[in-house]
């Protein structure tokens, strides 16, 4: 206290150094007071500026047009990618079938043959193996004899032409002859006693 019996006034020193805030922007170290204990990835929101806004914007139509050019190419592919694993899936399934059942589908080359009893067999190209045998249709009898049926039709053509050509010079000799006694007639006789009348 003063002399007086008045409080005396501290003078208050004047504040030196950083602010109280100024080491959170600064990364953290180990000191006496504290140690690094541990490091995860956390997610955190920020608070963003018109600038950055503005670049978020910029990067949308970038990333759109990125998309369509993927989805583009995805088209240009699709129908092959899908051909392909369709044929994967059918040869998954016809494993399962032949797995589960013992018995498979294969195509081969099957030949038919025709007997002399009227029987179609089925024989396989690769084995030699007889699948079965039938009965032969109508038209499988008939395609056996193509070659016969086109002789006979020549053979018929060639005795017609033969006819017309007997007709035709049977014919001729009737007018030769017809064209013989009308003149005998008119020279007054006739052919088979050798009279010929006389000329007036």
């Amino acid at each position: 206290m003063a002399k007086n019996g008045t409080k005396k006034k501290s003078k208050s020193k004047p504040k030196t150094g950083a602010p109280r805030n100024a080491n959170k922007a600064k990364p953290a170290t180990n000191s006496p007071s504290k140690r690094k204990i541990g490091e995860r990835t956390e997610t955190i929101t920020e608070h963003l500026t018109l600038t950055q806004r503005e670049a978020e914007r910029a990067r949308v139509c970038e990333l759109i047009s990125e998309r369509d050019r993927i989805v583009d190419q995805k088209k240009a592919v699709t129908s092959k990618y899908t051909a392909e694993i369709n044929a994967v899936d059918a040869q998954i399934r016809a494993c399962m079938k032949a797995a589960n059942t013992g018995k498979r589908d294969v195509e081969i080359t099957v030949e038919e043959w025709l007997t002399d009893q009227n029987q179609v067999q089925r024989y396989r190209t690769d084995t030699g193996e007889l699948l079965g045998d039938r009965t032969a249709t109508m038209s499988e009898l008939q395609e056996t004899f193509p070659f016969a049926k086109e002789g006979d039709e020549e053979d018929e053509d060639g005795d017609e032409e033969e006819d017309g050509d007997d007709e035709e010079a049977q014919g001729s000799d009737e007018n030769v002859d017809a064209a013989i006694a009308g003149a005998v007639e008119d020279a007054g006789g006739t052919a088979e006693d050798g009279e010929f009348g006389e000329a007036e």
